[in-house]
């Protein structure tokens, strides 16, 4: 590759000959490009495991990232010196690794449910469906009602809540 050419060009250039995905090609430059301002534009040929290691740390510590994040960051440097600078990655002991957040799974009881499937009652299913689309809307309300917020609504599909109120009879 030219030596004239910007290394963030190089890095592009490289994902696209690779047939990355543009997401992908997008974030492991934007993370090439935070790690060399991290560290007052140095060139990463001239920076190391020290360097490495401080940037990383400092998206665990102070930027307080999830753990998946700072592994994108770090699959971001690794092809960064392997695939664009054409150097060994350098080994990474005592890596200060981000929190995995532990979920608690969302467990519906039944009076949950009903409460606001009683709104259904004695309206056909038939009905239901022939309103276009309808269906999945209400479900999508009724789990964000109760989980108390449409942030729960990630987990939590249309069709679930759909099976459960055709189990309890109410379509």
């Amino acid at each position: 590759m030219e030596s004239k050419t910007k290394l963030l060009d190089q890095m592009r250039h490289v994902l696209r000959l690779k047939h990355m995905s543009i997401r992908t090609e997008k974030a492991y430059v934007q993370w090439a490009k935070r790690f060399i301002l991290f560290h007052h534009k140095r060139h990463p040929a001239d920076m190391g495991a020290l360097e490495i290691r401080t940037f990383l740390t400092h998206l665990a510590v102070e930027g307080q990232v999830a753990a998946s994040t700072q592994n994108g960051a770090l699959q971001a440097l690794i092809f960064l010196y392997r695939h664009v600078l054409k150097q060994p990655f350098p080994e990474l002991e005592d890596l200060e690794h981000a929190k995995k957040s532990r979920r608690v799974p969302v467990v519906f009881t039944a009076a949950a449910i009903r409460r606001p499937a009683g709104y259904l009652q004695g309206c056909p299913a038939g009905a239901l469906a022939e309103a276009g689309g309808w269906l999945p809307q209400w479900c999508r309300v009724v789990a964000g009602g109760v989980l108390g917020g449409s942030g729960g609504w990630a987990r939590v599909k249309s069709g679930f809540v759909f099976l459960i109120l055709v189990q309890m009879q109410l379509l």
